[in-house]
């Protein structure tokens, strides 16, 4: 989302954001390079007076938009503001804390965002995230039986990621399944364990992912699964953080280990 670059009356919204981000935001040839838009427009109707643009808004490829943030202290002290909208996930939570955010408003109580969760009066507030509940068997016996496919794990720029493939038959054995990743304290210990996984019961199919941290990551897994018309497996991606250099090349790694476990 980009917003306050001043409007022309015979212009093509790329060119106008590919002359921002060149003269503005100063990014070189080589970071431009890495801005893929693949879609792009202006919010709203046309106005007559141009004194009051309309916002730009752009679907841009991670290495792309990662190399736009790292350009943002360019702006500072300048009109213009850059910003991402929420994941759909995301948003949905933070939907459902707006009740929450307007009593502490109302009631004049110190609240703030932070991205989807909530910060009332110094406290922070998220929405649960789903919990498998009613479980009708013995997780961790389960879950010693089961059998885990794993990668090598695939390092990049000091940070790592390994595949884990469980065959399930229900949200229960999901449980299991997860139980049986964490028993290696490798896993336990991991900065998150992404996972996604498909049930089919009879005709019916039933679906659920986590992102663990990584967000719009397990959506991708899930979206992996159905590509592959993949059922009654799971699907984890254990990451390790080990460097501070945490670029978009991460998302990247774990799709190559989803697909490589699935393979195998």
């Amino acid at each position: 989302m980009f917003q306050n670059i001043l409007e022309t009356h015979d212009e093509n919204v790329k060119e106008t954001l590919h002359s921002f981000l060149k003269n503005d935001m100063k990014m070189s040839t080589p970071a431009l390079d890495q801005v893929r838009i693949s879609k792009i427009y202006q919010q709203g109707a046309a106005r007559t007076n141009k004194s009051y643009p309309r916002q730009i808004v752009a679907k841009i490829n991670d290495d792309g938009r990662q190399a736009i943030w790292k350009h943002t202290r360019n702006l500072s002290g300048s009109k213009f503001r850059v910003f991402t909208q929420l994941p759909r996930e995301l948003a949905e939570r933070k939907r459902q804390l707006i009740p929450q955010y307007n009593a502490a408003k109302a009631k004049k109580i110190p609240v703030k965002w932070a991205a989807e969760k909530l910060v009332v009066n110094g406290e922070l507030t998220e929405v649960k995230r789903d919990a498998v509940t009613d479980i009708n068997l013995d997780v961790t016996d389960r879950a010693m039986s089961m059998r885990v496919k794993k990668t090598m794990p695939r390092s990049c720029n000091g940070n790592t990621v390994c595949g884990s493939l469980i065959n399930i038959t229900s949200t229960d054995e999901a449980v299991a399944g997860l139980r049986a990743v964490y028993a290696d304290y490798r896993s336990a210990r991991a900065n998150s364990n992404t996972y996604a996984y498909r049930l089919k019961q009879g005709e019916s199919i039933s679906e659920h992912y986590e992102d663990d941290n990584e967000y719009g990551t397990g959506r991708r897994l899930l979206d992996l699964l159905k590509t592959r018309g993949i059922t009654n497996q799971m699907v984890v991606v254990t990451s390790w953080i080990g460097s501070r250099n945490v670029d978009t090349n991460r998302f990247k790694n774990i799709m190559q280990a989803a697909n490589e476990v699935i393979g195998m």
